[in-house]
């Protein structure tokens, strides 16, 4: 079987070496706690822009945060983030 999912974690087959992260520990002081708190989270609906926002994110493969998230993303993983050219690079004037 693939990953572990947050529900496995939650479950009573947890596993030791799936360790939470942080923020979700802040989120109460027990496993129930925790468990009520994430799911109030998602009780409400993301505004229409917001949902464009994370679809259209989505679709072109790109992170939704601002630009010192996007750029410890570009730095942390030696990557460019942002749109590129369609295609194979243009040739230079030398034919190469």
């Amino acid at each position: 079987m693939g990953g572990a999912s947050s529900r496995q974690f939650d479950s009573k087959r947890e596993k030791s070496w799936l360790v939470p992260h942080e923020e979700y520990l802040r989120l109460g002081e027990d496993r129930s706690g925790r468990a009520y708190a994430y799911r109030e989270l998602f009780q409400s609906a993301l505004a229409e822009e917001d949902l464009h926002m994370v679809r259209k994110a989505t679709h072109y493969n790109h992170p939704v945060g601002d630009d010192g998230f996007c750029q410890a993303i570009e730095e942390k993983y030696g990557i460019t983030l942002g749109n590129m050219s369609i295609g194979r690079p243009k040739k230079g004037m030398d034919g190469k």
